[in-house]
């Protein structure tokens, strides 16, 4: 069951991501066009199955599904919250605890005179037109995590390749490592922030495209540096992968006081916010510490994700 449950969660993702901006993608003229046909049709399979266990969830007497609604604002009096939305917030509920599972948007950065920029989501996903714009000119790729190296793996091996591909981060890259204890426990050291998969792969072997060119790794010591590096090295696309914010935040008001300030205070092993409002999801990663005594962020689809939420509804349980 945990297997299953973490793959739902996984093909949610991805459907959102590779199905629908290829919906009218015609299959000869993908590159990788008959494993890419496999994994849609694989994705669509079982994104039925989540849909459905969906809909059983909302049909259950017990829960009550207000769809449609945006909210504006959590309000906590004398231990009970009262969530306010929709038009002229004519939608009230209460509750003795919330969670609270907000989505993210892709961080902001500043225009440069002349350089044009790629939507990250976009670029990640192979064969996406965007990557077309990168052609015989001189990317750069800001943030060179997960994500932003399979930009470079996506820009390097497409069919119009870029004439250079630049890397900008503040550290070195860091991999995903399986380890196996003595005791027969199996983890995974940086799980949330290394490089994994085939990504992994192809950097391990030299990350370079089908002419050979590989990518400039540039580090920086300062977040404001970048926009230097990126006009230092007659940057023409840029792209950045330098993670999300949160996004549809409601005001957060205790007692009668504004304390939007405790969101950036959440407990990220309990997901804990305050009295009774808990956090999860992208908005409010799980911070995971390792057997080797190391703390990291973790976000994601999958079966730590489902453990996580397992542990945040014991809490919730208890208070």
């Amino acid at each position: 069951m945990r297997g299953s449950e973490a793959t739902a969660k996984v093909v949610y993702h991805l459907y959102t991501q590779l199905i629908a901006p290829h919906s009218s993608l015609r299959p000869s003229s993908h590159p990788l066009s008959q494993p890419f046909l496999h994994r849609i049709a694989s994705l669509i399979a079982a994104s039925d199955a989540l849909k459905d266990s969906a809909d059983v969830l909302a049909s259950h007497p017990s829960i009550s599904l207000i769809q449609s609604t945006w909210i504006t604002s959590l309000k906590r009096e004398c231990g009970v919250w009262t969530a306010s939305g929709g038009e002229n917030d004519n939608v009230k509920v209460t509750a003795d605890s919330v969670l609270l599972v907000p989505g993210g948007v892709p961080m902001t950065h500043d225009d440069i005179e002349g350089v044009e920029s790629i939507e990250c989501l976009k670029a990640a996903i192979p064969g996406h037109l965007d990557l077309s714009k990168g052609e015989e000119k001189v990317v750069s790729i800001v943030g060179n995590s997960h994500t932003g190296m399979l930009v470079a793996q996506n820009f390097l091996t497409s069919s119009t390749p870029p004439r250079k591909v630049n890397v900008i981060s503040l550290n070195s890259l860091v991999f995903a490592e399986r380890r196996v204890e003595d005791d027969g426990l199996v983890w995974t050291k940086n799980d949330g922030t290394g490089l994994k998969g085939t990504v992994a792969e192809w950097v391990r072997d030299a990350g370079r495209g089908q002419d050979g060119e590989g990518v400039e790794m540039v580090i920086v010591k300062e977040q404001s540096e970048t926009k230097g590096a990126i006009e230092r090295l007659g940057t023409e696309v840029v792209c950045y992968a330098t993670g999300f914010v949160r996004s549809g935040l409601p005001d957060l008001i205790v007692e009668g006081e504004r304390r939007n300030d405790m969101y950036d205070k959440y407990d990220g092993f309990s997901g804990r916010i305050a009295g009774g409002l808990y956090g999860a999801g992208i908005g409010f990663p799980e911070r995971w510490t390792d057997p080797e005594g190391e703390s990291e962020y973790r976000v994601g689809f999958n079966v730590v994700y489902k453990e996580h939420l397992c542990r945040i509804a014991d809490e919730m349980a208890r208070e």
